[in-house]
């Protein structure tokens, strides 16, 4: 399962929960996208996000929070330590994979 780190610890710890239960192998730790780059996401680009039925995980995160302006970004964790990485080790028994 790809996986971010979130802001709040136990909203991590439960995705890791929900992936070990749906049978994931491994968790694949994004470390290198905190923030959205810039892109030029006009009308014109057609570009569309899927919407919440399609992003299961996301929209469960997403329930209970006044995410306002930040969007998805306000969840994710701008900084990332070796303690962090420790920490999401002791939470689960899936090898973990760093993705850059």
């Amino acid at each position: 399962m790809q996986l971010y780190h979130l802001t709040d610890r136990g909203r991590t710890a439960a995705l890791i929960e929900a992936a070990t239960q749906a049978g994931a192998s491994a968790l694949v730790l994004t470390v290198d996208a905190p923030v959205r780059g810039r892109r030029d996401l006009g009308p014109g680009s057609g570009f569309r996000l899927p919407g919440p039925e399609a992003t299961p995980n996301v929209a469960a995160a997403l329930a209970d929070l006044p995410v306002g302006d930040g969007g998805l970004e306000s969840l994710v964790a701008t900084t990332l330590t070796w303690r962090d990485l420790e920490w999401l080790v002791t939470e689960t028994g899936l090898p973990l994979v760093l993705r850059a």
